[in-house]
Formats: structure tokens, C-alpha cells, sequence
């Protein structure tokens, strides 16, 4: 039993959560429905054994035991309660983020200083490969949507070359948009559908000015499509496979990559903490350093409208980042930073 509405991703580990819940309550000679306690002990468990999971993961295995005692209240008529939302629970689980991260899995974000080296010297092999390019492609997409992983290597392009310009499809996730009347540049919009906070419904649209923190942007698509030649229809980061294939499954090694340039820009540098999310991460960190609001940080990020409506409050009202506002952040990033920067100097 899982939420009605969850991602299948999250329904088969929250699945694989609830029969791990109830493995363990099976070895304590009990079952299901469960008290608080049952899982504030099966919690503790789950981040001390020995091959212990990640917080974060042991926080999802936790969503699956959520959902079944939520439909069970239902099914009962209010008789069986969710033992996830007591005190006791809560308290377990606010050490355990604290203090029971994997070193393995905990991603650190990196300096404006980090990516700007990164970006410069993290792809100097075969600088003009397929690759190279590719590897570029996927660093500024994440960095810049900012997108976690299964969001950016999900996003499919259909799209037509016609005497080197390039002309996209209606169904294509990712476009250049050139005759919008209210932005002067031309801009990349990309409508996200996989990822947390969104669905087929309730898509998030992502746009990227023509030039940020130098890098250019929407040349730097138009040529990969020109020039690479990755297959219409398919995910706009599926890796290069031999000399002129593609492969045709979604892109995997966004945290290799990430760990690779930087082991290339800084090759006396420890790669530990830096992967995948260390892209995203770094842009909300930046937006933090510059004072962007709360409200921004959620807008920009793609994080839940939701969760912070319930931190701030029930009476908070939310204020959407119209998309210009969105990209005017993004195109003076690098300023703002730079005054931060001279302000602690």
C-alpha cells in the first residue's frame, strides 16, 4: 500500500519499505498495524545495523509504513492511526538526518570558484568529442535548471536540423524560445514532468537565459543538436554509445561525471562529497548567499510549495517567481555573487 499519486520509483521503494517494516516486526513477534514505538525502535535499527541504510533512504522505506496505516485508518474507520507522525518518532528521525548521513551518499555543494574551475578544466580530454560535449551538456542542465539527476536525464527532445537551425517539436520537453515579445534574448524553456513536486499535471517550467555565469548557454544546445546528432524523440542526455550510436535508455552516470571533472580541475583535491546533487545543491546555495527568498530558493529549485507553506504558516499566501523574474536571477548570479564576495573581503 502506498499514497495514491506516488511516482512508481517511489512506489516500488516504499513498497520494498513497508515489507522491510514488517520483516522486522515479524522478528520482534509482532505485526502489523504497528505503534509508535514499533517504528521509532525499527528506524534506530535501520541507520545502526551493520549494513546500514542512508537517512534518507530509511525516511522513504518510512513513507511506505506512513501509507499503509493511513489506508488502514480509513479502511477502519479512524481505529488504526499513523505511528510515523508521534513525538517519538520525530525525534528519532531529526537525529538520525543529523547524524546518520552515509558518507557515501552525503553530496556537499561546490563554490562559484569549485564550478567555474570545473567548468574550464574539467572536460579538456578530447575536448570537441561527443562525449566532452555531452558531459557539458549534462553539467549545465543541472546546474542551471537546477535539476536533480532523474529529472534532467529524463527530458526528451524532438526537434529537426534544416540548414543548421534547429526547429523543435511540440512534444519536446526542452525548446529555445526566440520570439518571446516580453525577454529581449532568445531563452531555453524546458518543461519538467519527472521529478519530485510534479506529474503529468503539474509540470514545472524551467527557463535559462541565453548566458549564465558565461557559459552560453542556448549556443551550446543548438550545437550539440547541429553537430552530436542525438536522436529525435529520445532523452536529450542519452549517452553516447561507439563511434555514432546512442544509447536509448535514460543517462546514468550524471555523478561520475561530476566526480570525474573535478578530479580533473583539482586533481589534489579529495572527490569525497561531490556527485550528481552537488550541482543543484550549489545553485541554491548561491541564491541563499544572495538573498534570494525563501519563496525564490522553492520557485528556482523546484522544491515543494507545500512544505514551506506549512513551515511558514497556514496564513503565509505564496508568491510564484514569474519566469522573467526566474531568469533574471539566474543571468546575474555571477554579480551577485561577486558582490557578496567583495563585501567579505
Amino acid at each position: 500500500m502506498v499514497a495514491e499519486g506516488t511516482k512508481s520509483s517511489s512506489w516500488r521503494v516504499q513498497r520494498r519499505g513497508l515489507a522491510h517494516f514488517a520483516q522486522y516486526l515479524e522478528g520482534r513477534g509482532a505485526r502489523l498495524p504497528a505503534t509508535e514505538m514499533d517504528v521509532a525502535l525499527w528506524i534506530t535499527d535501520c541507520v545502526k545495523r551493520q549494513d546500514r541504510l542512508d537517512s534518507s533512504t530509511a525516511e522513504t522505506y518510512m513513507a511506505g509504513v506512513a501509507a499503509y496505516h493511513l489506508q488502514a485508518g480509513v479502511a477502519t474507520g479512524g481505529q488504526v492511526r499513523n505511528p510515523t507522525r508521534g513525538q517519538a518518532v520525530r525525534s528519532v528521525l531529526k537525529v538520525v538526518r543529523k547524524h546518520y548521513k552515509l558518507a557515501s551518499k552525503a553530496q556537499r555543494p561546490l563554490s562559484l570558484s569549485e564550478w567555474l574551475e570545473m567548468w574550464g578544466r574539467g572536460f579538456t580530454w578530447n575536448a570537441g568529442s561527443r562525449q566532452a560535449r555531452h558531459a557539458r551538456l549534462a553539467m549545465m542542465l543541472a546546474t542551471f535548471g537546477p535539476f536533480r539527476s532523474v529529472a534532467a536525464k529524463s527530458l526528451r527532445v524532438f526537434y529537426k536540423v534544416r540548414a543548421g537551425s534547429v526547429t523543435f517539436g511540440e512534444k519536446s520537453d526542452v525548446r529555445v524560445v526566440v520570439d518571446d515579445g516580453d525577454w529581449r534574448e532568445p531563452y531555453i524553456l524546458i518543461t519538467s514532468s519527472v521529478d519530485k513536486n510534479v506529474d503529468s499535471s503539474k509540470v514545472r517550467k524551467v527557463p535559462i537565459p541565453a548566458k549564465v555565469l558565461g557559459v552560453p548557454t542556448v549556443e551550446l544546445l543548438k550545437s550539440y543538436l547541429v553537430e552530436m546528432k542525438p536522436p529525435s524523440g529520445g532523452y536529450l542526455l542519452a549517452a553516447p554509445k561507439g563511434k555514432q550510436g546512442w544509447s536509448t535508455t535514460r543517462f546514468s552516470g550524471m555523478s561520475k561525471m561530476v566526480k570525474a571533472a573535478f578530479a580533473r580541475a583539482f586533481p589534489e583535491k579529495p572527490v569525497l562529497g561531490v556527485g550528481g546533487s552537488s550541482l543543484r545543491k550549489s545553485w541554491a546555495q548561491w541564491m541563499k548567499r544572495t538573498r534570494c527568498t525563501e519563496f525564490e530558493v522553492v520557485d528556482v529549485c523546484g522544491w515543494s510549495r507545500a512544505a514551506l507553506m506549512r513551515a511558514k504558516g497556514t496564513q503565509v499566501v505564496y508568491q510564484y517567481t514569474e519566469l522573467d523574474s526566474q531568469m533574471v536571477i539566474k543571468g546575474r548570479m555571477q554579480r551577485r555573487l561577486d558582490r557578496v564576495q567583495r563585501r567579505m573581503a
